[in-house]
């Protein structure tokens, strides 16, 4: 069968409506959202889940962001979710007050697609200045590995790396990448200005659909939005 899967940084919900009106058009049956909110009692995620009419696996990274919101990663699914666990890729021990050292979590739900169980991940990794190699993202995606079953699994999310990144070189080892074409970049949509880096154009190659080596990629797109700081991307797999 063939499944559509769409990862998106969502920046927060900041332009909420516009992020509801793509993912309604754009009709994926599973979601990987990170950078989901808690505010006022609810979160961005679960108010999407439910504009979408979509099961919601919902977990928070951190309980206190700098930005002042508890933050987190979630999976959304038009099919059942039989289970829905997270793991920390680093902890709140680590944890410097800065973004690099934020703590960090993967997502991970059980689907259940009607013939067999599909295990999908999320994630967002650290973000370092230029997104230089960071020890800190390294460590979370040694973590994340561990995690990562050898068959019928995907992996998506926001990785702060660029594509000859060795985050990027590590996961390439154990899945494949959906896109075989990263010189599409998917960030930044806005402009960003924090620390001394500044950029202004959409040059930057940072989110990724991965697929464990006996799911067959039929195609993958960056899609355009300006719901968000990052672009969502998009693949048809076939499990």
């Amino acid at each position: 069968m063939q499944i559509k899967v769409v990862s998106w940084n969502i920046w927060q919900g900041h332009h909420l409506k516009m992020i509801i009106s793509f993912l309604k058009q754009n009709n994926a049956d599973v979601i990987g959202l990170q950078e989901a909110i808690e505010k006022d009692g609810t979160n961005t995620a679960a108010v999407i889940a439910k504009e979408l009419g979509y099961q919601c696996s919902y977990h928070r990274a951190v309980d206190q962001t700098r930005l002042g919101y508890p933050q987190g990663n979630a999976i959304l699914s038009r099919y059942p979710i039989a289970k829905s666990i997270f793991h920390k890729l680093s902890g709140l021990s680590l944890y410097k007050n800065t973004a690099e050292t934020e703590p960090r979590i993967a997502v991970e739900a059980k689907i259940n697609t009607g013939n067999n169980m599909l295990t999908v991940f999320t994630v967002h990794l650290a973000y370092s200045h230029q997104f230089k190699e960071s020890k800190m993202r390294n460590l979370q995606v040694d973590n994340l590995i561990k995690l990562l079953p050898s068959a019928r699994a995907i992996l998506m999310g926001d990785f702060n790396s660029h594509p000859d990144s060795l985050i990027v070189t590590k996961l390439n080892q154990v899945m494949v990448n959906a896109d075989q074409n990263l010189t599409v970049p998917t960030w930044t949509v806005y402009p960003f200005n924090v620390e001394g880096f500044a950029e202004t154009k959409l040059r930057h190659r940072l989110d990724y659909i991965f697929v464990s080596k006996d799911i067959r990629v039929r195609s993958f797109r960056v899609k355009d939005s300006e719901g968000s700081d990052h672009l969502p991307v998009s693949a048809i797999v076939e499990i």
